[in-house]
């Protein structure tokens, strides 16, 4: 992980093992590696019912939500388990 956008969930620093045969988002939503403007970040995602949108959701309430069509962005796997060093 590189950046603070989904503390205090993940930190930078932390590991992430992704699931890449979870492509698709499930109606409850998670975390998931996303392809989005030519990066792949790793953000909260639910799904909204009105109109099949996709809430893209930052943990940290310093960076805004964002609203984006399921075709706006490409999802690479689910974030299923993540490690993080104790003493850095």
């Amino acid at each position: 992980v590189r950046g603070d956008s989904m503390e205090p969930t993940l930190m930078e620093g932390d590991l992430l093992l992704i699931d890449l045969n979870r492509n698709y988002i499930d109606p409850p939503g998670g975390i998931y590696a996303l392809y989005i403007n030519d990066t792949i970040v790793a953000k909260r995602v639910q799904v909204i019912s009105q109109g099949g949108k996709l809430r893209i959701i930052s943990d940290n309430p310093k960076y805004e939500t964002i609203d984006a069509d399921p075709d706006q962005i490409g999802v690479n796997g689910k974030v299923i388990w993540f490690a993080r060093e104790l003493e850095r």
